[in-house]
């Protein structure tokens, strides 16, 4: 009997292991312009094309990854602002879309959320910003800009836009330089 309950425990501390490790796998935070997470394409293609509905396409890229997560420089942002309020918190502004590996620099980009994606389930499935109960994502690389909000309340969040860019769906974010 003690063996079958070290047994189960067992299997229950790897289930949630796996469980945390694929959460962080799509999760992204904003700390400071040093330390964030965000989601890009898994493997060298375009943004359009990693929005495929699954959790397989993108995935987060951090400064500071750990289990699943990508790894991206701090300097991706070449100039980076970050606005905090009581209803969110965001971080926009200029990238260098060649020091992501598989982010294609002439791509003109697309959105990733926690909302939107098949049947409202995000793209991709089940991400998520740590700490806030929506987020909105824009990469636009061919335009060398990027935002992303985490938000309290998903009316904060536009997902309405997603074509729109960056200063269309995160207004008050800071932009200046980054069109080649």
């Amino acid at each position: 009997m003690h063996f079958n309950l070290f047994a189960l425990s067992a299997l229950v501390l790897s289930a949630v292991l796996v469980c945390q490790a694929e959460a962080a796998k799509s999760t992204v935070h904003i700390n400071n312009k040093d330390d964030y997470c965000l989601i890009l394409p898994a493997k060298r293609q375009t943004v359009g094309a990693s929005e495929d509905g699954t959790s397989n396409g993108a995935k987060a890229f951090c400064t500071r990854p750990t289990g699943n997560q990508g790894s991206i420089p701090a300097s991706f942002f070449k100039s980076a602002h970050i606005k905090t309020t009581s209803s969110y918190k965001q971080i926009t502004g200029c990238i260098d879309p060649s020091k992501a590996k598989t982010v294609i620099p002439s791509d003109g980009g697309g959105q990733y959320d926690s909302n939107g994606g098949d049947g409202g389930h995000g793209n991709p499935p089940g991400s998520a910003c740590a700490g806030y109960k929506s987020y909105v994502q824009l990469l636009e690389p061919a335009a060398n800009r990027a935002c992303l909000r985490c938000c309290n309340n998903a009316r904060d969040c536009d997902l309405s836009h997603d074509t729109s860019g960056c200063p269309t769906v995160i207004p008050n974010g800071n932009y200046n330089g980054c069109s080649n």
